[in-house]
C-alpha cells in the first residue's frame, strides 16, 4: 500500500471557494495497485506550503473480498478538533472515525477504516466527482472525471463481491 500512497500524482491547485488557503484538486487516480493479491485505488495531492499529502485509498484483498480504506490529512494545529469527512457534490456530509485533538500522542491525522459497511460508504461518497475530502483543517477536491470514479467504484465492489 505504501507504493500506492507514495504514487499520488501532483496537480494544479486553486483557491477554495470558502477560504483563502488553496485547496488541492485531485484530477487523476494514482497508478492503480492491481496484483493477484489485492486491488487498490487512491488519489491525493500535496498540501500547499508543505511536504504533507492529503488523500484517500480503498483496497480489496482478492482472496477474501475484505475491504479497508485510509484517509490522510497531514498535520493539524494543537487544540483544533478534526474528524475525517466527505462532503458530496450534492451537499451531504459523511463522517468517518473519531474526533481527534492534537496532544502529546498526536500530530498527524490519518484515519484507517476496516468496517465493510463504512468502507463501502466511503467508496460511494469519496470516489465521486466533486467530493471534498476534509478533516475541517486540510481538504482535497475529487476532480477526477465521473466515468473514472465509477470505474474505480465498480472494480472495487466487484472485487469485494458487492453486486
Amino acid at each position: 500500500m505504501v507504493v500506492v500512497i507514495a504514487a499520488f500524482a501532483a496537480a494544479p491547485v486553486s483557491k477554495a471557494a470558502a477560504g483563502t488557503v488553496p485547496t488541492p484538486q485531485a484530477r487523476a487516480f494514482a497508478p492503480v495497485h492491481d496484483t493477484p493479491g489485492e486491488l487498490a485505488y487512491a488519489f491525493g495531492e500535496p498540501l500547499p506550503g508543505g511536504s504533507d499529502r492529503i488523500g484517500v485509498f480503498v483496497r480489496c484483498r482478492r482472496s477474501s473480498g475484505v475491504l479497508d480504506a485510509g484517509l490522510f490529512f497531514g498535520v493539524f494545529p494543537e487544540g483544533v478538533p478534526v474528524q475525517a469527512a466527505v462532503h458530496t457534490a450534492a451537499g451531504a456530509v459523511e463522517r468517518f472515525g473519531p474526533v481527534v485533538r492534537l496532544g502529546p500522542a498526536h500530530g498527524f491525522h490519518d484515519t484507517h477504516i476496516v468496517g465493510r459497511a463504512d468502507v463501502l460508504r466511503l467508496l460511494h461518497v469519496a470516489f465521486s466527482e466533486g467530493a471534498l475530502i476534509s478533516n475541517g483543517h486540510n481538504s482535497v477536491w475529487n476532480r477526477i472525471p465521473e466515468a473514472k470514479n465509477r470505474a474505480a467504484r465498480e472494480a472495487l465492489a466487484a472485487c469485494a463481491g458487492v453486486p
